[in-house]
C-alpha cells in the first residue's frame, strides 16, 4: 500500500509492466506532503510492530494467572483495539475515496463518445479541430446567417492547413458538415 497507492508527493505509483498483449492502464493513488507521508508511514509501521507484539509476545508481557494482570491485559487490548479501528477508519476513508474514483472512471468509459474514441479513433465531433476550425470560418465570414462551404473551406486551409476531410474519414467539407451534426444545412 505504502508506495503503491500512497505515495509522498512528488512521486508516481510505479506502473504495473504488461508486455504480452496492447492494455491501457488507470492508477489511482493519493500523494500526500513529505512530512504528512512521513507520519502516515511511521503510524503504519508502528501498527505492524503492535501487530507483532500482539502475536509474538502478548502472552509472555502479561500475566494472565491474577486478576490485575488480567485487567492490565485488557487495558492493553482495548487501547491496541482503538489505535487499530482509528487507523482502520482512516484506511477505509481511503479506500472509499478510490472506488469513487475508479467509478467515475468507469462512468466516463461508458460514454458512447469516449467508446466511439477508444474503439474506432474517432474523436466526437463537438471536441473536433475541425468543427471549431469550421466554426471559426462561419464566424469570420457569414453573410447573413450562412457561410458559403467553399469560402470556409479556403478560409480553414489558410489558417489550418493541417485540417482536412480527409483527417476525420470524410472526401468532402459538407460531409464533415453533415457527419459533424454542428451545423444547419
Amino acid at each position: 500500500m505504502l508506495g503503491m497507492f500512497l505515495v509522498p508527493e512528488g512521486q508516481k505509483a510505479p506502473p504495473e509492466e504488461i508486455t504480452d498483449a496492447a492494455s491501457v492502464a488507470f492508477r489511482v493513488y493519493l500523494a500526500f506532503f513529505t512530512e504528512e507521508f512521513a507520519r502516515i508511514s511511521g503510524e503504519h509501521r508502528d501498527l505492524v510492530l503492535l501487530r507483532n507484539n500482539l502475536v509474538h509476545q502478548f502472552l509472555k508481557q502479561e500475566d494472565l494467572r491474577t486478576v490485575e494482570g488480567c485487567l492490565t491485559a485488557q487495558r492493553t487490548l482495548t487501547q491496541a483495539l482503538k489505535r487499530i479501528s482509528f487507523a482502520y477508519d482512516g484506511l477505509r476513508g481511503w479506500v472509499l475515496e478510490k472506488e469513487h474514483a475508479r467509478q467515475a472512471f468507469m462512468d466516463q468509459l461508458a460514454l458512447p463518445d469516449l467508446q466511439n474514441f477508444l474503439v474506432h479513433c474517432r474523436i466526437p465531433w463537438h471536441l473536433a479541430t475541425i468543427t471549431t476550425a469550421l466554426n471559426e470560418a462561419s464566424v469570420a465570414l457569414a453573410k447573413g446567417d450562412w457561410t458559403p462551404v467553399d469560402a470556409a473551406a479556403n478560409w480553414i486551409a489558410e489558417r489550418h492547413p493541417e485540417e482536412q476531410p480527409g483527417g476525420y474519414g470524410c472526401r468532402t467539407w459538407r460531409q464533415v458538415i453533415h457527419e459533424a451534426g454542428q451545423f444547419d444545412l
